[in-house]
């Protein structure tokens, strides 16, 4: 018996100590790493602590050397995270034009038939987009609204089934509207308002619990609103709600005073199908990527699809597959992608593939503007804008990139101009770590800002 009490005893000893090991911070190596030297900085980056028992990889490439200068673990696949958005800005740049298209339709002698496009704009509080309310508004003919041209699911593949009330899970839809979301402000007196007015009625309320907040029924768009005693600011939750076809003419009903209707129309006679153009473009990507938005970078994939005769039967997987195998092509190693947003770990990249795509971004740029000035800015820069706002801030701006994170994976991929002037494409992916993303955040940041202050 005493032996078997003290085998229980060193093994939960071990255990105890494993736990604490796990746990434990790493130590930031904060020495110069020799950057100009690739063999030191991959025999460096092998040794740190940070990234011990995960996985790592670094692919740095000079623009005007036209070569890499550090390939570690450059072709090994990572879970992309937000950086998948890079691949759906790609996307966007390519197929979508200078103004969205936020409608299809097609009209006869007393009727209009429409078919969403994809865009996310229609009543949404992030942008100021008119087009399609108003010209909705001002037919004097009986509306239709069909959705026979969208063939996807309303979650992407490998999305997490638990994230459904989560603000960046929103459903995925041909005619987003109010942003797919339910918007519910709360004071400090404990009054509430909801936008759209038509869920109202579909919230309950609880009073005095231990904290404020908003859930969503996970099969009906019933919401349950907790209100704390004490509540010293104003509030504000952001819930998605269930889409369906029936809800969009609703909603759109009320809010166009008019009686729309649901046709099951499918477009067809395509000399016949017109377009209605919203806003710029590229207000939509900016956000996308500074604020990493998970919505509009579905949204836009959905907008991607290249003729109106493939507007019919919009999917992402549908679209992917074609970039994938024409716009691609050139990529080195081919990606497993399967969503627009890199909510789903699905999604397999490598750092390499980051770096072509990023690179012929930049080409891109300079071809149509001349210099990549608007592509860096649409990008997070450090130390100013979007999620890198917090990071890189002991330097002037030099990084512009964008960063992807999920839980136990972080990485940061995009453009980096060097205190000498050059510029650098680099992606540099972290997964399957066990220590906290903000230890990994700070040694990436580190080895990031040495390729500033010392590589010429």
């Amino acid at each position: 018996m005493r032996i078997f009490i003290t085998i229980l005893f060193l093994v939960s000893f071990n255990i105890q100590l494993t736990a604490q090991s796990t746990n434990k911070h790493p130590k930031i190596q904060t020495k110069e790493f020799k950057v100009n030297n690739k063999n030191k900085l991959h025999k460096q980056l092998k040794k740190l602590s940070v990234f011990e028992n995960s996985l790592s990889g670094l692919c740095v490439y000079d623009v005007k050397e036209g070569k890499y200068i550090s390939e570690y673990n450059a072709e090994l696949y990572f879970t992309p995270a937000s950086n998948t958005k890079i691949f759906s800005y790609f996307s966007g740049t390519r197929n979508i034009s200078k103004n969205i298209p936020v409608l299809f339709y097609t009209e006869n002698n007393d009727s209009l038939i429409f078919w969403g496009s994809g865009a996310p704009t229609l009543l949404y509080q992030n942008f100021i987009d008119t087009s399609a309310y108003s010209f909705l508004k001002k037919t004097e003919k009986e509306i239709f609204f069909s959705n026979s041209n969208f063939q996807n699911n309303s979650f992407g593949t490998g999305w997490s089934w638990d994230d459904y009330e989560e603000y960046y899970s929103k459903e995925i839809n041909s005619l987003p509207i109010y942003g797919n979301a339910v918007n519910l402000t709360v004071l400090p007196n404990g009054k509430w308002s909801v936008n759209p007015k038509i869920f109202t009625d579909s919230i309950n309320v609880i009073k005095y619990s231990n904290k404020t907040r908003l859930h969503r029924n996970r099969r009906q768009n019933i919401f349950t609103l907790e209100l704390s005693k004490n509540i010293k600011d104003t509030l504000h939750f952001e819930v998605p709600f269930i889409t369906s076809n029936e809800l969009t003419v609703k909603l759109l009903s009320d809010t166009l005073n008019k009686n729309i209707k649901i046709s099951d129309k499918v477009m067809s006679d395509f000399s016949e199908i017109k377009t209605i153009y919203g806003i710029n473009s590229d207000s939509i990507y900016k956000i996308m990527m500074l604020e990493s938005d998970n919505f509009l970078a579905e949204q836009v994939l959905l907008m991607s699809a290249e003729k109106l005769e493939e507007k019919d039967s919009i999917k992402s997987s549908t679209i992917i597959n074609k970039l994938l195998n024409n716009k691609l092509s050139f990529l080195t190693n081919k990606p497993r992608w399967v969503d627009g947003s890199g909510l789903s770990r699905y999604n397999l990249f490598t750092p390499k593939s980051m770096v072509e795509i990023l690179n012929q971004l930049r080409i891109d740029a300079e071809i149509k503007n001349g210099n990549i000035n608007k592509l860096l800015n649409t990008f997070p820069i450090g130390g100013k804008t979007g999620t890198l706002k917090n990071r890189f801030k002991n330097q002037p701006p030099f990084i512009y990139a964008k960063t992807g994170t999920l839980s136990n994976n972080h990485n940061v991929s995009g453009y980096l101009i060097t205190k000498s002037g050059k510029v650098l494409i680099f992606s540099y992916m972290n997964n399957h770590y066990m220590h906290k993303t903000s230890t990994i955040k700070k040694q990436t940041d580190k080895i990031l800002t040495d390729f500033y202050l010392y590589y010429k």
